[in-house]
């Protein structure tokens, strides 16, 4: 199997770009855009591959069955609706006073609804191409999500204060609540 066909080096590259993202959220060069875009560029493109149907891995069918394709998916949709907050902001660049506080519309639910979409995304693709590594990695996206928004939050605090302090009381990091919150910040 040559390195390119080994789905390892993708989630190795995946997990590099991720490696990367504490710098984009929490560092000077975090303010650089093209820095943003490249670890983008580095934490996704190789999370894709990884599952494509050419890259040698155990999958969970072969074919894969229309069902697993439809719950797979809902699962890449479901997750993308997460992203939509992103016309809103300025992503993937570490945060900026001078941009607003954001806490209505899905921000009024989970602090970091772009993290929750990178989380899952990569499972409903998993799914819909059968696999097998793409959906047993989906607890070390989520974990690298994580990490990286415990470093955004330090930098969020520095830059908005008590306003993001008392946001942080109310809505949760990563998981939805339906409740909305009682921030007026």
């Amino acid at each position: 199997m040559t390195l390119l066909m080994n789905p390892w080096f993708w989630a190795f590259l995946g997990a590099c770009g991720w490696g990367l993202a504490p710098y984009v959220v929490g560092s000077a060069i975090g303010k650089k855009t093209w820095f943003g875009i490249l670890t983008l560029i580095l934490c996704e493109v190789p999370r894709v591959v990884l599952a494509l149907p050419i890259i040698i891995q155990p999958r969970l069918f072969d074919p894969i069955p229309p069902w697993l394709t439809v719950l797979g998916g809902a699962v890449l949709l479901g997750s993308l609706a997460f992203a939509s907050p992103v016309v809103r902001i300025i992503p993937h660049t570490s945060p900026n006073r001078s941009e607003p506080l954001r806490t209505d519309g899905l921000y009024a639910h989970l602090r970091h609804p772009l993290t929750l979409c990178d989380a899952l995304w990569p499972l409903g693709y998993a799914l819909m191409t059968g696999s097998i590594i793409g959906i047993l990695l989906t607890p070390v996206w989520f974990a690298l999500c994580w990490l990286v928004t415990t470093i955004e939050e330090e930098r969020l605090v520095e830059e908005y204060g008590d306003d993001y302090r008392e946001y942080q009381l109310n809505v949760p990091r990563l998981i939805p609540s339906l409740r909305p919150n009682r921030v007026t910040a």
